[in-house]
C-alpha cells in the first residue's frame, strides 16, 4: 500500500469519518484489501453465477455508473442522506465519482490528469518507494 494512503485513512479514522472502498473489481478483493487497511465499508461488484461456476457478466451496473449507483444504494440503506464527501481515484473511469465535495487524483495518467485542471481537482503522486 502507498504511505500516503495509509497516513489519509490513519487520519480520518482519528476524526471519526466513515471510509469506504467502491470498486469495479470482485467484491471477495475489495473486501479482503479493506481488511487489511482496517476499513469497515467496501463494495465491489459481483460476476453472475450460473451452474456453480462465475459467468461474464456482472450484476447490476458495471463500472463507473455501478459505482455511483453501489454508492447510492448503501446512503439509502444507511438512512444517510448530506454528507461530506472525500473522493480519491486513479483512473478515467472512475473519474465520475469525482463529482464529489472534495476530489483528488492519484497518479493521474495524461488524460486523467489534464481532466483534473479543467475541474479544479487536486492532484497527488504517490510513491511506493518511501
Amino acid at each position: 500500500f502507498y504511505p500516503e494512503e495509509i497516513s489519509i485513512i490513519t487520519q480520518y479514522q482519528q476524526q471519526n469519518i466513515p471510509i469506504m472502498i467502491i470498486s469495479a473489481t470482485m467484491s471477495f478483493f475489495v473486501h479482503a484489501i479493506a481488511k487489511q487497511l482496517t476499513v469497515d465499508i467496501s463494495i465491489g461488484i459481483n460476476r453472475q453465477i450460473k451452474d456453480n461456476y462465475y459467468t461474464r457478466y456482472i450484476e447490476g451496473t458495471p463500472i463507473a455508473e455501478g459505482k455511483i449507483e453501489r454508492l447510492n444504494q448503501w446512503k439509502e440503506t444507511n438512512n444517510i442522506n448530506n454528507i461530506y464527501i472525500y473522493f480519491y481515484a486513479d483512473t478515467l473511469m472512475t473519474s465520475i465519482m469525482l463529482q464529489a465535495d472534495n476530489a483528488t487524483v492519484i497518479n493521474p495518467d495524461k488524460q486523467l490528469a489534464q481532466i483534473s485542471q479543467m475541474k479544479n481537482w487536486k492532484q497527488q503522486h504517490w510513491d511506493l518507494n518511501k
